[in-house]
């Protein structure tokens, strides 16, 4: 267990909060890994780690989700009340075994539905420093444009990273949207023939995961020792 404060809380998305928490302790987690915010005795919620160690034992969490919901209004009820009267929270981390394969030099796949872009995020920002010659394809799947809450910073690395190829996908779009509309696998299936040479690393709704798992497997080639999500470890 682990103390921390609550050092920033901002609205990103339409019910999306960026939480930056400030450690007390250095958290040695891995790019991919999750930590369970511990609000009572009987209850905590699990929220991927967004951040990488960057020295300052910050830790980022996307609190939210597509909608406004009971579950996020007391989760942040929670962390505003910390936050506001300066009161310490804990944490348990860390936890979960779907963090980046390091050793291995194969093109990445990165598939995110929602906030599962928080998990994510950490892998993405830990390879484009480490690993800046290893290719990497992250696709983002939303309901509408404002829920991929992150895409101008995305767009931002793709300018800075050869490397990089991102690819947002909405299922509903405005007049306005020139990219992907559709269901996020859907696009993955239509841009990839093969997914053979891949490392794929999927994060959001469970049932999501696993028809890509299926999908890739039967009818892309993906290798299944290459598919990365805690829901199928």
């Amino acid at each position: 267990m682990t103390y921390c404060t609550v050092e920033t809380i901002k609205q990103v998305g339409p019910a999306v909060y960026q939480v930056i928490l400030q450690a007390e302790q250095r958290v040695d987690h891995k790019p991919g890994q999750y930590l369970y915010l511990l609000m009572d005795e009987t209850t905590r919620r699990a929220f991927s780690i967004a951040s990488i160690h960057d020295g300052s034992n910050r830790l980022e969490l996307h609190v939210g989700g597509a909608e406004p919901s009971r579950y996020l209004d007391e989760v942040l009820e929670y962390l505003n009340n910390r936050y506001r009267q300066g009161l310490r929270l804990r944490i348990d981390a860390p936890h979960g075994r779907a963090w980046l394969r390091e050793k291995s030099d194969r093109p990445m796949l990165l598939i995110a539905g929602g906030t599962g872009f928080s998990y994510i995020q950490s892998i993405l920002r830990y390879s484009l420093v480490h690993f800046p010659d290893r290719e990497v394809f992250l696709y983002w799947g939303g309901r509408y444009q404002a829920h991929l809450y992150f895409d101008s910073e995305l767009a931002g690395l793709v300018k800075r990273h050869k490397q990089f190829t991102y690819v947002p996908v909405v299922e509903t779009a405005s007049v306005e949207w020139s990219g992907k509309v559709g269901q996020v696998i859907s696009a993955v299936c239509e841009e990839f023939e093969s997914l053979e040479s891949m490392d794929i690393y999927l994060c959001g709704n469970p049932g999501m995961i696993k028809e890509a798992r299926d999908i890739f497997v039967t009818t892309k080639k993906a290798d299944i020792a290459c598919i990365v999500s805690d829901v199928l470890m």
